[in-house]
């Protein structure tokens, strides 16, 4: 039996590219991710947009899991949770809004 720890750790935009995802769940980050690329980050929380604004970042981080852990090999995460909050990242990403080497926590 293996035992897993939790940690919340930085991780570079270029990487969280490379996060797989349940299919279920690919409408949402997909519609998150237009939605952003289009009109930047929309949500009703005014804390939220002015966080984005200006950290560039998420104000909690998504839940994830290592390839590792799962048996997946190879780095990169397992997407939980947080699907608007990447599908927001990845957007800012492709509008080059946000270098793809800052680092965000997973």
């Amino acid at each position: 039996m293996t035992s897993a720890r939790s940690s919340i750790s930085p991780s570079p935009g270029i990487a969280l590219r490379r996060s797989k995802l349940d299919r279920e769940y690919q409408h949402a980050l997909d519609e998150a991710r237009n939605q952003a690329t289009s009109l930047g980050i929309v949500d009703f929380r005014q804390d939220v947009v002015n966080h984005w604004r200006e950290a560039k970042s998420w104000i909690a981080p998504p839940l994830a899991v290592s390839y590792d852990l799962i048996g997946g090999g190879g780095a990169g995460f397992e997407l939980l949770i947080g699907y608007t909050r990447l599908g927001n990242l990845l957007a800012l990403l492709d509008r080059e809004e946000v270098s793809e080497v800052q680092k965000h926590l997973v």
